[in-house]
């Protein structure tokens, strides 16, 4: 063995720090310290914990200023609205592309969000989140509670849209049947 191990001493070390490494901490462990609600208008912190349990989160990249977002964000609180009240274990998850704070507090005061965000000052930072988006916004990825991608609005450079992956969550998760009139 001593004799393999200086034959291959790079390999050797390599093996080793290969079981050394530790996997990802999951999803709702990584965003405890990065979670905010709009609650009367404010934002506040979010405990740690807010996402566990959840199977899966959609990363919703969007903001203020962009029309294709303002025509798609409310299609999505929809059925968040809907499908919240009968699946514990799936979440939303706003990640800013506003400009501000105040851009950020405005927009989802105006849509309606009832489901968490990144803290706007947070979201730079926020690498193994950011990288998640692809080149342009609206942007709607479906996670499960590992990181693993399940849908995604674009495939590698191409731009499939949100209501694809939006039909596609409705799909995997069930769809809320419309209310009769």
């Amino acid at each position: 063995m001593r004799h393999w191990i200086s034959l291959f001493p790079l390999t050797f070390v390599f093996l080793v720090s290969a079981l050394v490494i530790r996997a990802a901490p999951p999803l709702s462990t990584y965003l405890d310290d990065r979670l905010v609600r709009l609650r009367d208008g404010v934002i506040e912190s979010l405990p740690p914990g807010a996402l566990a349990g959840k199977a899966y989160v959609a990363l919703y990249f969007s903001a203020e200023w962009c029309a294709p977002c303002k025509k798609f964000t409310p299609l999505l609180v929809e059925y968040y609205n809907q499908v919240s009240k009968e699946r514990s274990d799936f979440e939303v998850v706003y990640v800013s592309q506003d400009r501000s704070l105040e851009q950020m507090t405005r927009y989802m005061a105006q849509a309606g969000f009832r489901f968490p965000a990144i803290a706007w000052d947070k979201v730079k930072a926020s690498k193994r989140i950011t990288n998640y988006s692809g080149q342009g916004i609206p942007c709607l990825i479906l996670l499960d509670a590992e990181g693993r991608v399940l849908h995604d609005t674009f495939d590698g450079p191409a731009y499939r849209g949100p209501y694809v992956v939006l039909d596609e969550i409705k799909a995997r998760l069930g769809a809320v049947p419309a209310p009769v009139h």
